[in-house]
């Protein structure tokens, strides 16, 4: 959910809010749905961040977790919401880590198509030619 976040994140926010706005969304959603709706709860953690309900709609992962969820018990889905209000700290920090591999990944495939440095500091010619 918290890297859907980072994908979805509000066109209006300020980026440089995104891991305060995350952890906000999580707690506030969480608050909100420990009857365990996670429709609901999506849905709040969404409007928290001021996601684009369209781009919203067509994300993986977001489609993902809302059809997992529903092919689950009431009680693991309330299991599911306890769990993220305990662990938001945890959550937050692996998200985190998860997403900056995510963005030097994306970067990664950006140089292997226009040439440059990739993460790793290896240079490598338009089309993912190695220089050397």
């Amino acid at each position: 959910m918290c890297l859907a976040c980072c994908d979805l994140f509000g066109a209006s926010l300020d980026r440089m809010t995104l891991w305060d706005r995350i952890p906000g969304a999580l707690a506030t959603a969480c608050a909100k749905c420990d009857d365990g709706d996670i429709d609901r709860y999506v849905s709040l953690v969404l409007s928290h961040i001021k996601a684009d309900a369209s781009r919203a709609a067509r994300h993986i992962d977001i489609a993902a977790l809302l059809y997992q969820a529903s092919t689950k018990p009431a009680s693991w889905r309330q299991g599911l919401v306890r769990y993220i209000a305990t662990h938001d700290f945890s959550i937050v920090s692996y998200a985190r880590r998860a997403w900056e591999q995510t963005k030097a990944d994306r970067k990664d495939e950006r140089v292997y198509k226009t040439g440059g440095e990739l993460s790793t500091g290896e240079i490598v010619e338009k089309g993912g030619r190695a220089n050397g």
